[in-house]
């Protein structure tokens, strides 16, 4: 099973869409460097390999023989600019020489010091694989960031990796009120059944990363089969807050 679930602070947020764009270059491997190794441990090296990348293209390499309690760092070449409150995903293929290496992908600001962790990935195949992570901006002091990834003890081998992609989820998140229009109030909140609105209404629900799950017409919405934590109910294009418990 891939291992894609992030842990995400909540702090009353709904999203507002944008367009979906690849936030670096050279992702795909096969036209120029624009990878570069930022720390050396004790044995590391990166190259380019035709033919394991998908569909016979170039893949990254990252080979290591021992890391003795140290740990790599491999930078794409490309700085990007993100907002505060902003969900971030990046997907990518990637296959080891053996299973269960792991290296943890992350997001460095330019100030050198501060940087966003996605999920520790565990390589499950010898054959590419795709994977899927997702984190969230919550801080930032520059603006501008770099895509990494950071390798321990867990990555001693080769870890090829292709077709990298990072974009913004949802786009830019925005703080929720807590009133609400006295036209458009549901109960109870939080709910582990039904959401009531005080009279029949279009509704929407989005999860936290601004996909739609449900929608639909009606005083009383069923929400039983709905996983805990918060979601974002849209009621006539007023958008709220609710816990699911």
């Amino acid at each position: 099973m891939k291992k894609t679930t992030p842990f995400l602070t909540f702090c009353m947020l709904v999203c507002t869409s944008v367009g979906a764009q690849n936030l670096i270059n050279k992702g795909n491997m096969e036209n120029s460097a624009g990878w570069a190794l930022n720390k050396r441990a004790t044995d590391l090296a990166i190259s380019y390999k035709t033919g394991e990348g998908n569909s016979g293209s170039r893949a990254l390499k990252m080979a290591t023989t021992d890391l003795a309690g140290d740990f790599y760092v491999v930078s794409n070449n490309t700085f990007f600019a993100v907002t505060q409150n902003t969900n971030i995903k990046v997907t990518f293929w990637a296959k080891g020489s053996s299973c269960d290496m792991e290296f943890t992908p992350y997001l460095q600001e330019s100030d050198g010091f501060s940087l966003t962790n996605f999920p520790k990935t565990v390589i499950e195949t010898t054959y590419l694989k795709e994977y899927t992570l997702t984190t969230q901006i919550t801080s930032s002091t520059s603006s501008k960031y770099k895509f990494k990834i950071r390798g321990s003890d867990g990555a001693v081998g080769d870890i090829y990796i292709d077709n990298v992609i990072v974009e913004m989820v949802g786009g830019a998140l925005r703080a929720l009120k807590n009133d609400i229009t006295p036209s458009m109030s549901f109960y109870p909140n939080p709910t582990s059944d039904y959401l009531n609105i005080k009279e029949k209404h279009d509704y929407e629900v989005f999860n936290i990363l601004g996909e739609k799950i449900m929608n639909g017409n009606s005083e009383k919405i069923d929400v039983r089969n709905l996983n805990t934590g918060i979601y974002i109910i849209s009621i006539d294009n007023i958008k709220h807050r609710f816990k699911k418990e």
